[in-house]
């Protein structure tokens, strides 16, 4: 049986592992649930844009982003605290690169709905999640990614 990475059987860092799931997790389900909130409450400019669409766009609209989230969402979570914190280097790759289609996708929902949206206060809403992206990175790059780990 394989030795527990995360889990803190062996020479590793326990803390940091969890830490560093709930944060790749936690982008993703941040910026998933901020946009659902710009997308169902009334009276937001994203609802309002939304919202003066004829029916059948709008079906096809919320058809793929409401999928596009619920998948994201639920592969990042359970990959977060499953293979991720087996130590499992797929899902290290898996998680950023899920995290970033997430920031990707929002960053490109909101520049079709704002054309100028970039001076209208869009870096500023994605420089948490680009942060913590980068924090979770670098709390896990030593325990996915070390010449030790190739090693083994």
């Amino acid at each position: 049986m394989k030795p527990d990475r995360m889990s803190g059987t062996g020479n590793t860092r326990p803390r940091t592992g969890t830490i560093s799931a709930v944060l790749f997790s936690f982008v993703i389900v941040e910026l998933i649930a901020e946009d659902l909130l710009d997308l169902f409450v009334p009276g937001t400019d994203v609802q309002a844009a939304v919202s003066s669409l004829p029916p059948h766009p709008m079906f096809h609209v919320l058809t793929a982003a409401l999928g596009f989230f619920g998948v994201a969402a639920i592969l990042g979570v359970s990959i977060a605290f499953g293979p991720y914190r087996r130590g499992e280097r797929w899902a290290w790759w898996s998680l950023l690169l899920a995290d970033l289609a997430v920031i990707l996708a929002n960053f490109w929902g909101t520049l079709t709905i704002y054309a100028h949206a970039i001076s209208n206060g869009l870096i500023p809403e994605l420089l948490l999640p680009v942060a913590l992206v980068a924090l979770a990175v670098l709390l896990s790059w030593r325990d996915f990614n070390s010449s030790t780990r190739a090693a083994a």
